[in-house]
């Protein structure tokens, strides 16, 4: 099979003729970059989104244990970890496994209790500390449009992923 690779000219704005920078082949790209959030800091961001939900294998296949995937976006600007700015609407996620998990000679075992006192925590942050974690699990609607606290961590790039923001919550002040 032949290849053929168009290059394409086109004159700017001073009439010179530049090369499209978008004509070279894929293989001579360098893989994205993301930005990244400072680490260390202390950052207001919404829920806007609380899905429940199957945790998948490497494969994409279920294994049957649940996890609660909190969308989060800040409510205003702030620096990525270059000092460049990051207008608000930053994106980030936080997971958290529903499911106990025990058994395993090689991991730390995850009661009721380590879930529940993660969802215990999210709701204090959404400002809900009356409600119960069982009824978060029975619907993950109840924190949508919340206004929470989040520590920014980064995540080193591993298994063809780049670099990430990890969050953790922060209790609000009594």
């Amino acid at each position: 099979m032949i290849q053929h690779t168009q290059i394409l000219r086109f004159p700017d704005s001073a009439g010179a003729t530049e090369v499209d920078p978008l004509a070279g082949a894929a293989a001579g790209w360098d893989a994205p970059k993301f930005p990244v959030l400072a680490a260390d800091r202390l950052v207001e961001m919404e829920i806007v989104e609380s899905t429940k939900g199957l945790v998948k294998d490497e494969a994409g296949k279920a294994k049957g244990n649940e996890s609660l995937t909190l969308k989060l976006k800040t409510v205003k600007d702030y620096t990525d970890k270059d000092g460049k700015p990051i207008r608000a609407g930053f994106t980030g996620f936080k997971r958290i496994g529903l499911s106990a998990i025990t058994g395993d000679p090689t991991k730390r075992d995850r009661t009721l209790k380590d879930v529940g006192a993660d969802l215990a925590m999210v709701l204090k942050c959404a400002g809900m500390s009356t409600r119960a974690p069982r009824d978060l699990i029975n619907d993950p609607s109840i924190v949508l449009k919340s206004i929470v606290v989040m520590k920014t961590g980064i995540q080193p790039a591993q298994g063809g992923f780049p670099e990430s923001n990890s969050f953790n919550f922060i209790p609000p002040e009594r």
